[in-house]
C-alpha cells in the first residue's frame, strides 16, 4: 500500500506541477522565462537528448541556456539561447536564419552539447580563424556534419566544422 501511494503522489506532484506552466525538467529561471517569454510559440523539443544546455554562451561568466524547441506553427526545429544577465534570447533555426548559416529548419540536428574551448579547429570550407568570447554550441549531424554556433558580442553566428 505504501508503494503504491508513494507513486501517486509523484505522479500527482507531476500533473500539478504542469497544471501550474512549470516543468519539473527544467531548471527554474529557465522554466520561468520558458513560461513567461515563448512558450505559446515554442515547444520543448524532448526528442533532443538533452534538451537543454548550459553554458556561459556569452562570456560574461554566469549561466546562460540553450533550449532545443520546436516552432508551434510551422514544426521547424531550432534553439533558443537565454541569456540569464540580460534576460534576452535568441531564436536559432525554428523559422528564424543565423547571417552566416542559411536555412531556418535544424530538424537535422540529432546531438548538440557546449563546445569551451576558445580557439575551435579551422572550421571546413572557412576562411578564417575565430576566438570565441564565450562557450560556443557545438551542434551535429552524427557521422555528417557539424557546426558551432557562438556569439560574437553582438548576434549569433555560425562556424562550419566538418562536413
Amino acid at each position: 500500500m505504501l508503494k503504491s501511494t508513494g507513486k501517486l503522489a509523484a505522479v500527482l506532484m507531476l500533473v500539478t506541477a504542469f497544471a501550474h506552466g512549470q516543468s519539473p525538467y527544467l531548471p527554474e529561471d529557465l522554466n520561468k522565462f520558458y513560461n513567461q517569454e515563448v512558450r505559446s510559440s515554442f515547444e520543448v523539443n524532448t526528442s533532443m537528448n538533452p534538451f537543454y544546455l548550459r553554458g556561459d554562451f556569452d562570456g560574461d561568466k554566469k549561466a546562460d541556456y540553450a533550449l532545443a524547441v520546436t516552432e508551434s506553427k510551422t514544426g521547424k526545429k531550432g534553439i533558443i539561447i537565454f541569456h540569464s544577465t540580460s534576460k534576452n534570447y535568441f531564436v536559432i533555426g525554428a523559422g528564424k536564419e543565423l547571417p552566416t548559416r542559411r536555412g531556418d529548419d535544424y530538424g537535422w540536428m540529432n546531438a548538440w552539447e557546449v563546445y569551451n574551448k576558445r580557439e575551435p579547429e579551422h572550421g571546413v570550407g572557412e576562411t578564417g580563424k575565430i576566438k570565441l568570447k564565450g562557450e560556443a554550441i557545438l551542434v551535429q549531424k552524427l557521422e555528417s556534419s557539424s557546426g558551432l554556433i557562438y556569439w560574437d558580442g553582438n548576434k549569433y553566428q555560425w562556424y562550419q566544422q566538418g562536413d
